[in-house]
């Protein structure tokens, strides 16, 4: 779905701790999306200039709960007073969902008592868990399968888990390998990355591991000038970037069974002092012997070498609920940084003082990559 314009009316906003809410307590809060890599986070600043909310400062792990859109957009209302307008007119997105990691009480002769909570999503429970442990057989150095290791992770943090794995995964041995004081979610980022798998947790707290999946891609369209106020676009210029990708996986006897190639023609005009150099990063992954396997991973890994040579910053604008990590933007009106992007990074803010703004963080879309826009 292409989106050109949001109409902004009264942002609404829906904050609660253990399913009570506490929205017209919050004086500002904040959620950051992050990729599926990091877990999403928030601030909330809650009034307490009065000690009403005293309550709240305990060792208690709230969970939280945060929706974010606006008012309905409706011909009678524009341009009319409509602090009135109740619940039922609100629409809603959920933005975030997680737990509370500290609470801090502020106090303050100029600006009053506050308390902040800050909070992260429920990746926290696999992050924060380490292990030192060997996964396989100690005398035959067999491994054991994807699915079996990565159901004893789910098990051990008590979390939620789908799957869906090819069939060939289920049964087949991941090589063994150790892990010392290293963290559910490092391990299974490891896996995935290797088996060219896909792994985050939803925002209702399952953890998903698995093939990667069809989506709705929303394509929001800016214009400097129109729909956006300013932008900060960077170009990176490295000394050495990496310009080639291969992949390979070897059998026993170390020859290479398959093999895959990715390949960048960027180009960086040299200086009279120092030499640019294009690289060649050689990968070894003994899972690459999946038919296309090999080619996949080196183009995915070639991409995010990639992707940060150049970046768009968008500062303070007009929040939209329905923007969210990995959704594609088109940037319009800014010259060479006309182009397709990728969110990497957003952060949602409503405060009772400054309305509803969004700050947002884009790494350029490859060529040769398909954006498929729902309809």
């Amino acid at each position: 779905m292409i989106v050109r314009g949001y109409n902004l009316i009264k942002p609404a906003l829906y904050v609660s701790l253990n399913g009570i809410e506490v929205t017209n307590a919050v004086n500002e809060v904040s959620v950051t999306l992050n990729g599926h890599q990091e877990p999403n986070n928030c601030e909330i600043k809650i009034d307490n200039n009065d000690g009403q909310n005293n309550n709240v400062l305990n060792y208690g792990k709230d969970e939280v709960f945060i929706q974010m859109g606006y008012y309905a957009d409706t011909p009678d209302m524009l341009g009319q007073d409509i602090s009135y307008i109740g619940e039922r007119y609100k629409t809603l997105e959920p933005l975030f969902r997680g737990w509370v990691d500290t609470k801090t009480l502020n106090i303050s002769k100029d600006s009053g008592n506050t308390i902040t909570l800050t909070a992260r999503d429920a990746t926290q429970f696999l992050i924060d868990s380490k292990l030192t442990a060997r996964f396989g057989d100690n005398s035959s150095g067999a491994g054991m399968t994807i699915e079996n290791i990565i159901r004893k992770l789910a098990e051990l943090s008590h979390m939620p888990l789908r799957l869906n794995l090819p069939e060939a995964y289920k049964f087949e041995a991941y090589p063994a390998f150790e892990v010392d004081e290293k963290s559910y979610w490092d391990i299974a980022i490891d896996i995935a990355s290797i088996a060219g798998l896909d792994t985050y947790v939803d925002i209702d707290g399952t953890w998903y591991f698995g093939v990667y999946e069809d989506y709705d891609i929303y394509l929001f369209e800016f214009e400097l000038g129109k729909n956006i106020s300013n932008i900060e676009g960077k170009l990176n210029m490295p000394n050495s970037v990496v310009g080639e990708v291969i992949v390979s996986a070897y059998d026993e006897n170390k020859q290479a069974q398959n093999t895959g190639i990715a390949s960048y023609d960027y180009i960086i005009p040299e200086t009279e002092i120092g030499v640019f150099q294009k690289r060649k990063l050689l990968v070894v992954n003994d899972y690459a012997v999946k038919p296309g396997l090999a080619k996949f991973l080196a183009q995915q890994r070639l991409n995010e070498e990639q992707r940060k040579l150049k970046t768009v910053t968008l500062n303070s604008q007009f929040g939209i609920p329905f923007i969210k990590e990995s959704v594609c933007i088109l940037l319009k009106g800014c010259g060479i940084f006309d182009q397709y992007y990728w969110i990497r990074e957003i952060t949602h803010t409503q405060s009772k003082d400054g309305g509803y703004v969004m700050t947002l963080n884009a790494d350029r879309v490859m060529e040769g990559e398909t954006i498929e826009v729902s309809e």
